[in-house]
């Protein structure tokens, strides 16, 4: 039973850690929208911010079109941990 306990906790602390380094945005609550609808990012209620799904460490690779898109909305491709390729 032990062991459980100390597996719950370490995967509370991992999920805690790769939470932490997904970046907060300070953007248009509308571009945070479509970021959404692209799966790139979400807002949270609890801190009112939109922040990136993806992180540093992990970024999306993104494709040709979606890439595109988010250059036309004007927003860091790095802010977003969003790699596109060319």
């Amino acid at each position: 039973m032990k062991i459980v306990y100390c597996l719950s906790l370490l995967a509370a602390v991992g999920s805690a850690t790769r939470m932490s380094r997904r970046a907060r945005l300070d953007i248009d609550s509308g571009v945070c929208a479509d970021l959404n609808d692209l799966g790139l990012a979400y807002y949270d209620d609890g801190t009112d911010t939109c922040v990136t799904k993806y992180t540093p460490e992990e970024p999306y690779n993104a494709n040709s079109d979606t890439c595109n898109t988010i250059k036309k909305m004007k927003v860091d491709l790095k802010e977003i941990n969003v790699i596109c390729k060319d």
